[in-house]
C-alpha cells in the first residue's frame, strides 16, 4: 500500500502465473461488532515468538467475533478490525496476511487480513488481534489488480490528448507510441495538463533531450491528482513523464505545443 505502515499493514502480491483457483470475493461491507468471523492460518501453535520449529501440519481454523474498536490498542478505526482472542485461541506468528471470513457453508467473503496483536504484546495469546479491514481497502485493491475506473476525462481543449494507467510508485512516458517523444521546430509556449483520479498524488514532468540524456525542464509536483505546466521553450525533442508519488489509477494528459 502507498501508505504502508503498522496501521496500513496490507500488500497485494502478483503471481508469476494465473491461479487455477477462483479468487474469493471481498465483502460488500465492513463487519461490525459481534459479527461472526472465521480465521484461517498456518501460524505457530505456541505463544512466544520462535517457539515452533515449523508450520502446523494442517490448516488451522478459528470461529470468533468482531469486537468494538476500543477493545484493541493502537487500532486505526478507519481501516482496521478488532478480533476477539483468548489465551488459547487467537492469531499468532505465521498467520500474518491470513484471512478473516464472513459466511457459511460454501458461501464466504473476505473481510480481514491478519496484522498484529491487539495489546502491543510480542507474545501470542495475551489478548485480542488486529486485522486489516480488507473491505476498506477494496478500491485500492481494485486499482492495483486491474479493476480501475476509466481514465479521467479532464484536460479538454488541448491539441493532443494521452491516457494511461499508473500503479503506486510507477511512472509512464508519453507519448507511449514509438519513438516515445516528439519534435517541435518552433520556440514558444508548451501547455500541459494532467488529470488523475481522486485520492492520488500524481506528478508531471516536461523533459527535453539535451544531446545525451532527458532532462526535466518543467515540473508540477503538488500533493494532488491534477497538475499543470506552462513552459516557454526552444525547438527540440520533448516528452512527458507522469509519476505516481502515491496511489494508482487512470489519468488523462492534455498538451498543446508551439
Amino acid at each position: 500500500h502507498p501508505s504502508y505502515s503498522t496501521q496500513y499493514d496490507i500488500a497485494v502480491i502478483k503471481l508469476a502465473s494465473p491461479s487455477a483457483k477462483t479468487p474469493i470475493a471481498i465483502g460488500s461491507a465492513s463487519p461490525g461488532p459481534n459479527t461472526a468471523v472465521r480465521l484461517l492460518g498456518w501460524g505457530q501453535t505456541c505463544a512466544p515468538r520462535g517457539c515452533s520449529t515449523g508450520a502446523p501440519i494442517g490448516l488451522k481454523q478459528l470461529d470468533t467475533t468482531i469486537l468494538n474498536d476500543s477493545s484493541c490498542q493502537g487500532l486505526n478505526s478507519s481501516n482496521e478490525l478488532c478480533v476477539h482472542g483468548t489465551t488459547t485461541n487467537t492469531a499468532c506468528y505465521g498467520d500474518s496476511g491470513g484471512p478473516a471470513l464472513v459466511g457459511s457453508g460454501t458461501s464466504w467473503t473476505l473481510v480481514g487480513a491478519t496484522s498484529r496483536s491487539g495489546d502491543n504484546n510480542t507474545t501470542c495469546g495475551t489478548g485480542n488481534a488486529i486485522y486489516e479491514d480488507v473491505v476498506a481497502f477494496k478500491s485500492w485493491i481494485d486499482s492495483v489488480t486491474g479493476d480501475d475506473p476509466p481514465p479521467s476525462t479532464g484536460c479538454t481543449g488541448y491539441a493532443k490528448t494521452y491516457t494511461g494507467t499508473l500503479s503506486a510508485g510507477g511512472s509512464q512516458i508519453q507519448p507511449t507510441a514509438s519513438p516515445g517523444y516528439f519534435y517541435t521546430a518552433n520556440s514558444g509556449q508548451h501547455k500541459v495538463c494532467l488529470d488523475g483520479p481522486s485520492g492520488v498524488d500524481f506528478d508531471l514532468y516536461l523533459q527535453k533531450w539535451n544531446g545525451s540524456s532527458w532532462a526535466n525542464v518543467a515540473t508540477s509536483d503538488s500533493p494532488n491528482p491534477d497538475e499543470a505546466i506552462t513552459y516557454n521553450g526552444t525547438s527540440g525533442y520533448y516528452r512527458y513523464r507522469v509519476l505516481s508519488y502515491s496511489g494508482s489509477g487512470g489519468y488523462t494528459l492534455g498538451a498543446t505545443n508551439p
